[in-house]
C-alpha cells in the first residue's frame, strides 16, 4: 500500500512526487509513456520555470527532476497505462489499476497530473514521409543550415523555431491563428526580430514524399497552396522527413 499514487510523469507529477517523498510519504508515480516529462519534456527551451533564470530545455528539466524525486524515495514506473481509479467506501482507500499485466495499486490518496498532449495534424500523410511531433533539443543539430517547417503556434513551436534558427536552419513557422492568441509575447518579439524565421498563416493539407503542401489562411487573401519541397539540403530527422510538427 502507498500513501499516494500520482498519475502522470510531467513536471506537475514529478514535482508532486518529489515533495511527497521529501515529507516522508510512500509515493508511487505512474507514467503511460516510456519517457517521462510529458509535453514539456520535449520542449526545446522553457524560460518560465521557477529556479532556471536562463531557461532550461525539457530533457534536462525532466532528467534532473526524476533523479531528485528518486533520490528522496519516490518510486517511478514508466509504461504504466492507468485504466481505472476507484474509491473503496468501506476502507477509504483508492485502487488504481494499470496495464500492462493489469495490476492494482492501493493508496490513501491519488493525484491526477495527466497534463496535455500534442494535437495531431489533420492532413493526409504519405507513408514515405514522417511527421514528427515535438521538437526536442537533441534533434536540432541534424537540421543545421537546412530548411525546416515547424507547425504550431504555441510556446513549444516558438522556442523550437528560435533554437533551429540559432543553428542556421531556415524556418517556416506555419500557424492557424495570429501568434498573439497562443504564444507568449516575449517569444513573439524574438521571432519577429529573427530574419531566419518566416511566420505564415496556414494549415498543412498534404504531406508527401516530395513536398509539404500548406494552404494559406491569411485574412483577406485568396486561398493558395505553397509547396515546401524537399531538397538535398532539406532537414532529415528521419529518412526523408523535413517536417517538425510542434504544439498548436
Amino acid at each position: 500500500m502507498h500513501d499516494v499514487v500520482i498519475i502522470g510523469g510531467g513536471p506537475a507529477g514529478l514535482s508532486a512526487a518529489l515533495n511527497g517523498a521529501a515529507e516522508g510519504l510512500d509515493v508511487l508515480l505512474l507514467e503511460r509513456r516510456a519517457a517521462l516529462g510529458g509535453q514539456a519534456g520535449t520542449s526545446a527551451r522553457i524560460e518560465n520555470y521557477l529556479g532556471w533564470p536562463n531557461g532550461v530545455n525539457g530533457e534536462s528539466l525532466t532528467r534532473k527532476a526524476t533523479k531528485q524525486a528518486q533520490r528522496l524515495g519516490a518510486v517511478i514506473r514508466a509504461n504504466r497505462n492507468v485504466i481505472a481509479v476507484k474509491h473503496n467506501e468501506a476502507t477509504g482507500m483508492w485502487v488504481t489499476t494499470a496495464t500492462p499485466s493489469p495490476r492494482a495499486y492501493v493508496s490513501r490518496a491519488v493525484i491526477l497530473a495527466t497534463g496535455v498532449d500534442y494535437r495531431r495534424l489533420d492532413a493526409k500523410v504519405d507513408p514515405n514521409r514522417l511527421a514528427l511531433y515535438g521538437a526536442p533539443a537533441s534533434a536540432h543539430d541534424e537540421c543545421e543550415d537546412r530548411p525546416v517547417m515547424v507547425v504550431g503556434g504555441g510556446n513549444s513551436a516558438g522556442q523550437a523555431s528560435l533554437n533551429l534558427s540559432h543553428i542556421g536552419a531556415r524556418v517556416a513557422l506555419l500557424v492557424r491563428h495570429p501568434l498573439i492568441t497562443s504564444m507568449s509575447p516575449y517569444l513573439i518579439e524574438r521571432i519577429a526580430a529573427d530574419h531566419h524565421i518566416d511566420a505564415q498563416l496556414g494549415e498543412v493539407r498534404l504531406i508527401k514524399s516530395s513536398s509539404i503542401a500548406a494552404t494559406s489562411t491569411a485574412p483577406g487573401s485568396s486561398t493558395q497552396t505553397t509547396n515546401f519541397r524537399q531538397t538535398n539540403r532539406g532537414c532529415s530527422w528521419q529518412a526523408t522527413s523535413d517536417l517538425v510538427a510542434s504544439s498548436a
